[in-house]
């Protein structure tokens, strides 16, 4: 029975340790293996982490590794409502709760290099949260970063414009191409209460969340003395990353048609829903989706926008006729009007 003082001591393998520990390693004779070891299988839908940090290596961001105990004052404001998991034996005051996300580790960091004038920075976490569940934790494998300051590093043919919303989504959708998948995520507009709100977007994949990206709430940039306002991103790293498997698909040698369609929509429509749309009318025959022009002023209303469309369809076995595109493109002017109120610019 070990004395009260050694709470570490619980499992049979602590008795072990602190055996060797006492009689010496150099002590224990070595010996090889009794048993061949087994790999564990790696599926090829499985991104490898050294994949994904060198990819963001490349983008410009640099790895952190934190503790996985944070500052409880610093996690409550940022996460009001999660639950504490407060450890019995902390190290310090300022960790003494396990994180239940990474980005207040990452913004701890980034402070550290704001203090050493350190205005332009750019850092990612591949770690685990702990999230209580009942009376059990749940340990979930996250990908998270931070960028604030300028967009560019400094130089004279650009601007010293300070990193935005957008800057921070086009980083995370290059990182979430990866996956040979993009066009099933989706970004749609909710809050946080760490995020600014109208800033902030939960990230999707076919339909299901699997992160956040947003701009810290102004409040805690204030409260935190930061110089810029940082953009976050959070991602679980299994369910958003996971890579579609190739797979053959037959090149077609037949020519594509693309037809472009002007649209006037609400302001606040986001443009996965109109390629949901889009798409779900023009079932097999899409090849591509793009928005070329979005267009605000003479001749729009207040309130909505012009949103230009180019829309390439291809048949793998024939020739798609004028007729059958037409008919195509006339359904889905139809259905845009119906569904998403959307009036056909001309």
């Amino acid at each position: 029975t070990p004395p009260s003082h050694r709470f570490d001591v619980s499992i049979e393998q602590d008795l072990v340790e602190e055996v060797a520990r006492l009689v010496g390693y150099d002590q224990i004779p070595e010996a090889p293996p009794q048993r061949a070891q087994r790999l564990r299988p790696m599926p090829e839908r499985a991104v490898r982490e050294r994949r994904v940090l060198d990819a963001l290596a490349a983008r410009g961001f640099n790895e952190i590794v934190s503790f996985a105990f944070v500052d409880p004052v610093l996690q409550r404001r940022l996460f009001p409502d999660a639950a504490d998991l407060a450890l019995a034996n902390p190290i310090s005051s300022d960790l003494a709760t396990m994180r239940v996300s990474l980005w207040p580790g990452l913004l701890r960091v980034l402070l550290e290099n704001q203090r050493r004038q350190q205005d332009r920075a750019r850092l990612v976490e591949h770690g685990v949260v702990f999230r209580p569940a009942g009376e059990a934790v749940r340990e979930i494998d996250m990908l998270a970063g931070v960028l604030a300051g300028a967009r560019l590093p400094e130089q004279w043919s650009a601007t010293r414009d300070a990193a935005g919303f957008y800057d921070l989504k086009g980083e995370v959708e290059a990182l979430l191409a990866a996956s040979g998948r993009a066009a099933t995520f989706t970004f749609e507009a909710a809050t946080q209460p760490c995020l600014h709100p109208g800033r902030s977007a939960r990230v999707l994949r076919d339909g299901q969340p699997v992160g956040w990206i947003g701009e810290l709430h102004p409040e805690l940039v204030r409260a935190l003395d930061l110089t810029y306002a940082p953009q976050l991103f959070e991602l679980e790293f299994e369910s958003a990353l996971c890579a579609e498997v190739p797979a053959f698909s037959e090149v077609s040698r037949y020519p594509q048609v693309r037809r472009d369609l002007a649209l006037l929509v609400d302001e606040d429509l986001p443009f996965s829903a109109i390629r949901e749309r889009v798409t779900f009318v023009a079932t097999g025959l899409l090849r591509d989706l793009c928005v070329f022009d979005i267009y605000r002023g003479t001749g729009v209303e207040p309130g909505r926008k012009s949103v230009a469309l180019g829309l390439i369809f291809q048949e793998k076995s024939r020739t798609l006729t004028d007729e059958e595109v037409d008919r195509l493109m006339q359904a889905i002017r139809d259905d845009l009007s119906a569904s998403v109120k959307a009036r056909i610019r001309e």
